[in-house]
């Protein structure tokens, strides 16, 4: 059962994606609403336990990156290693498992969902919400393994935003699956991303969403 304020904040946050006014804050309060409404080993409700902490020890994205296959390449000088993950996780499907959440408390058909998800840009922003949310987020493991998801892609050369999830002596591992990303670079933002900590996705003054160093 969804209590009546839970039922109002969501109301207010569908308004924000229907209007294509929300930012990551939104993305943030949805998911932690959904933290009740989801099932506890969903996506859903892994995706409101990593905004709500900054470190997992557990969760579908923490057993997802357990599980992979892996392989592992030295480079010349053999410093460097890194993991190649069988699959990772499919980040355009993010914005249904939003989706959800409002059509469990509002009662919203899955058509008034996608309607408003492929309007304006919120699908894809929604994404960018969510990576933006992940970034350094630390995952560990029993064996003292850590890893630090994080988002990546250069500003000198933007195509692909991914989420890779870096470990020790700079392992790393493509986690969840690459999205253009040229659109969403704020001005004054430069360099590698995954060196950039203090990344937000926020409006700018004409209404569209960006990443920004804050």
């Amino acid at each position: 059962m969804v209590d009546a304020k839970t039922v109002t904040d969501l109301k207010y946050y569908w308004s924000k994606i229907q209007a294509g006014t929300f930012d990551q804050d939104t993305v943030k309060n949805i998911l932690l609403a959904g933290r009740e409404l989801a099932p506890p080993k969903s996506i859903v409700r892994d995706l409101g336990d990593l905004v709500a902490h900054t470190t997992r020890n557990r969760g579908y994205s923490h057993r997802h990156i357990n599980s992979f296959s892996t392989k592992i390449h030295r480079n010349k000088d053999a410093t460097k290693l890194v993991i190649d993950f069988a699959m990772p996780l499919d980040a355009h499907r993010f914005p249904l498992y939003l989706g959800k959440i409002f059509q469990e408390a509002l009662g919203l058909t899955c058509d008034e969902i996608v309607s408003v998800l492929n309007s304006h840009d919120n699908d894809t922003d929604i994404i960018v919400c969510i990576f933006s949310l992940m970034h350094y987020v630390e995952l560990q493991f029993p064996d003292k393994r850590s890893y630090t998801l994080k988002m990546t892609g250069s500003t000198s050369n933007p195509s692909c935003l991914s989420i890779v999830a870096f470990g020790d002596l700079r392992k790393s591992a493509i986690a969840i699956s690459l999205i253009d990303f040229q659109e969403y670079l704020g001005s004054g933002l430069s360099g590698n991303l995954e060196d950039l900590r203090d990344i937000r996705a926020l409006r700018d003054s004409s209404g569209k969403l960006m990443l920004m160093e804050v």
